[in-house]
């Protein structure tokens, strides 16, 4: 078993969210970016009603820095 496959599966059992705020400072672009591309479907975020604040599992910094890269 790799190292990283051993990391990868600690974060996905420690189960990290982070806010919308957080995420944006993360990966250094701004909230409306990340609402419009959770418009489009290319992130999702995970809401327990409709108006509370946007929770993102880590593996969502990812797929951001990687739509960001390829912008």
């Amino acid at each position: 078993m790799s190292l990283a496959s051993i990391y990868r599966k600690r974060f996905i059992k420690a189960n990290l969210r982070l806010s919308m705020r957080e995420l944006a400072e993360a990966a250094e672009v701004s909230p409306s970016q990340l609402r419009y591309w959770e418009r489009k479907g290319y992130i999702h975020s995970e809401q327990t009603q409709e108006n509370s604040s946007h929770k993102y599992q880590l593996a969502t910094l990812f797929q951001v820095m990687g739509i960001k890269y390829y912008l």
